[in-house]
């Protein structure tokens, strides 16, 4: 097995103090070392919030056959986890009261560029995937010229064309759809008269001290970003976006994830009317129908393994060639990150880790 790295207070890129727990560093170490193919994941890095204590773990390879590691200060594309960043925006302006849940796509855009069936759908409905929308536009396919860098050639434009074409047929059950979050995107955008990704920084991203989660990176950054790997093993492009910022566009790091994570828990420094958007989010809204005990909040997922354990709550992200999940557990202030440089899920991993430090959700009396 290729040795792990235990990333400590020699790393201050954010400021953290990372902790030292042999225990725990076992426990992520066996599990590497039995259940995850380093081959098939070239790098991983964990990150593990537990109250006041961050502990960050790093295995195997930045780029294959080199010695670097994967560091906390290390650029991912975070997929689909974006969206948990979209929505908390989307608190943020339900809050200022520029946003209504209860309110229509038809309230907030031009009804030209809206096919009639689209007019009814609440922002609700977007945020918790009950829209009916498809995952994707129809004529998504026929700008998909690259199958490893699908957003690369899907312009606004194309996604107008979609959204006077597309007859919705009126469904109110979930269905996870990337095309929910890009029109919240677009509503962002004409509440507030300014690109979404200005938006983003302005109301979340710098108060919050996210200056590592972007959509476009700086100089610095990019020499941060670590190659993704293929499902083949071969080395997937750089990811390029036209559109679908919303749904699928950050790239972030550990350091600023652990933030985000610490921020949605109450841990260390606070921010108390940004903080108070973020928890909103992790209320109920809807069953999802797949399985009984998995729930979405806005923009989150939230699974309730037993009765008398704790909700957790996640999201997870495949990009080209990067996977991210993050899961956490507001009543015990604990939470896993885990980024990796391929497209391997490591979802299992992240609960696994979350179970272990909170001693199977058990509830206090």
């Amino acid at each position: 097995m290729k040795n792990l790295i235990l990333l400590l207070t020699a790393i201050f890129t954010c400021g953290f103090a990372f902790a030292q727990n042999p225990r725990l560093e076992k426990q992520v170490s066996k599990y590497i070392e039995y259940e995850v193919n380093l081959n098939d994941n070239p790098g991983i890095i964990i990150g593990i919030i537990n109250g006041d204590s961050v502990y960050v773990y790093s295995f195997g390879e930045m780029t294959k056959g080199k010695p670097e590691q994967l560091t906390d200060s290390t650029m991912f594309d975070i997929g689909s986890m974006t969206k948990v960043f979209t929505a908390s925006l989307l608190q943020i302006l339900v809050d200022e009261g520029k946003i209504d849940y209860e309110k229509t796509l038809s309230d907030y855009l031009d009804k030209s560029i809206l096919n009639p069936s689209l007019h009814g759908i609440t922002i609700r409905q977007l945020a918790t995937h009950t829209s009916g929308l498809p995952r994707l536009p129809i004529n998504f396919s026929e700008r998909d010229k690259d199958p490893n860098n699908p957003f690369a050639h899907y312009r606004k434009e194309d996604f107008d064309i979609f959204l006077s074409d597309y007859n919705l047929f009126t469904s109110s059950t979930y269905l996870y759809s990337h095309v929910n979050y890009a029109l919240i995107e677009r509503i962002v955008e004409s509440v507030e008269n300014k690109t979404f990704e200005a938006v983003m920084n302005e109301k979340m991203l710098q108060p919050l001290g996210l200056n590592n989660t972007t959509y476009e990176l700086t100089k610095l950054q990019h020499n941060r970003l670590s190659p993704g790997y293929l499902l083949t093993g071969e080395t997937a492009p750089e990811t390029l976006f036209n559109s679908f910022y919303g749904a699928v566009g950050l790239k972030s790091e550990m350091n600023d994830l652990i933030k985000f994570i610490q921020y949605n828990l109450k841990v260390g420094e606070e921010r108390s009317e940004l903080q108070s958007s973020l928890f909103k989010t992790h209320d109920f809204q809807v069953n999802t129908g797949i399985e009984k005990y998995i729930d979405t909040g806005i923009g989150w997922h939230i699974v309730r393994p037993k009765r008398r354990f704790y909700n957790v709550i996640s999201h997870r992200g495949t990009a080209v060639g990067h996977q991210a999940y993050i899961a956490f557990v507001p009543e015990t202030k604990t939470g896993v990150i885990v980024l990796a440089n391929s497209r391997n899920s490591l979802e299992g991993f992240g609960y696994f880790m979350l179970k272990v430090i909170n001693y199977n959700w058990k509830r206090k009396s």
